[in-house]
């Protein structure tokens, strides 16, 4: 079975192997988020995937007591597509987990999304994102050929 670039097989016992997707499909991968924070913080902004890491760098943030902030965490991206990392939030130590799916038939932009802990306050919450479009390539000026 395929699932965003990645072979799935079901082992005895109820345990999975995943093999690691192709160079190319991690490529897809990379890019611009716009991500909604939902939970114990709430907010929008802009998550940026590289090579190997998930950056969660300019998402602006609110607590439910109304403080605000920004949600910065720099996760490790595996080959798979999933990633995982500690950063933080209005003082306080972030753990966040998730997974990257590539555009197909189903999904028709790629999306993010990942669970967030704030340690040690037992709160909880979810970011998803859609990758956004690249920019279509600007026009160059006709030549002044002579």
């Amino acid at each position: 079975m395929a699932v965003a670039g990645t072979l799935l097989a079901c082992l005895p016992g109820g345990e999975s192997w995943s093999a690691p997707a192709t160079r190319r499909s991690t490529e897809l991968l990379r890019g611009v988020y716009k991500a909604d924070v939902r939970g114990a913080l709430t907010g929008v902004g802009k998550v940026v995937v590289s090579a190997q890491h998930v950056h969660f760098n300019d998402i602006a943030v609110e607590d439910e007591s109304g403080n605000k902030g920004k949600l910065q965490v720099k996760a490790a991206l595996t080959a798979d597509g999933r990633f995982k990392g500690f950063g933080q939030a209005l003082g306080q130590t972030v753990s966040l987990s998730g997974r990257l799916e590539m555009a197909d038939r189903t999904v028709r932009a790629g999306r993010l999304l990942c669970s967030f802990t704030l340690v040690g306050a037992g709160k909880f919450g979810r970011v998803v994102g859609e990758k956004e479009a690249a920019a279509p390539p600007q026009a160059q000026p006709p030549s002044k050929g002579g």
